[in-house]
């Protein structure tokens, strides 16, 4: 094992950041932060027009605006539009979790298998 193997390897038991690479602490500080000037640690770079338009967003609509979306799609769903159902019962139930299936098989630890992805 080289010495840097066993330096990460220190580092992973002891949870600390790695201090074992070509640029020295590796562009991170002590507590494992970028420190300024690591090229990794800019964030999302469309973070601040995303923020712009939620903010854009946010002061075009109001109550009135945001309840009479929300009837709209909840008068859709009641016509039988599949999609704005699911939409409104996702917010208003909750996603829907996988249901234990019952196996053909009912001894043993697989008595019951859960069904993913409709499989």
């Amino acid at each position: 094992m080289s010495t840097n193997e066993m330096a990460l390897e220190e580092n992973v038991i002891n949870n600390e950041p790695s201090t074992s690479g070509s640029n020295g602490s590796n562009g991170r500080d002590a507590s494992g932060k970028f420190t300024v000037g690591n090229r990794a640690g800019k964030g999302n770079p469309l973070g601040g027009a995303v923020a712009k338009l939620r903010a854009a967003l946010i002061q075009a609509a109001d109550e009135g605006d945001v309840n009479q979306i929300i009837r709209a799609m909840i008068d859709k769903a009641k016509s039988g539009d599949v999609a704005a159902a699911k939409v409104a019962l996702e917010y208003l139930c909750g996603k829907a979790q996988s249901m234990p299936e019952e196996s053909s098989d009912k001894t043993g630890p697989q008595a019951f298998v859960f069904r993913v992805n409709g499989y």
